[in-house]
């Protein structure tokens, strides 16, 4: 999982210095339920559970971090499964 919220924080000083970014930027952390995700790491079947527990640590500690953004939004449910394209 990557540090998305550290990337943030690197546009918004970006954002200190141009004015039509700072006017612009709005930001937004998706919050995805606990089980949910680690349900899905797991279902990929990628991941010993060592780096499933180190991903959802870094979860966590994004987590930490949602008040800083300007919303926070709750993951809405898959409703469907797309079709695999690149395997035609």
């Amino acid at each position: 999982m990557e540090r998305r919220c550290a990337g943030v924080d690197s546009i918004r000083r970006a954002a200190d210095s141009d004015p039509a970014l700072g006017r612009a930027l709005v930001t937004v952390f998706i919050v995805v339920d606990y089980e949910r995700l680690l349900a899905r790491m797991r279902s990929r079947g990628q991941d010993d559970e060592e780096e499933i527990a180190r991903r959802m640590h870094t979860a966590e500690t994004e987590l930490r971090e949602a008040h800083k953004f300007d919303h926070q939004s709750q993951a809405a449910p898959a409703t469907r499964t797309l079709p695999n394209w690149s395997q035609s």
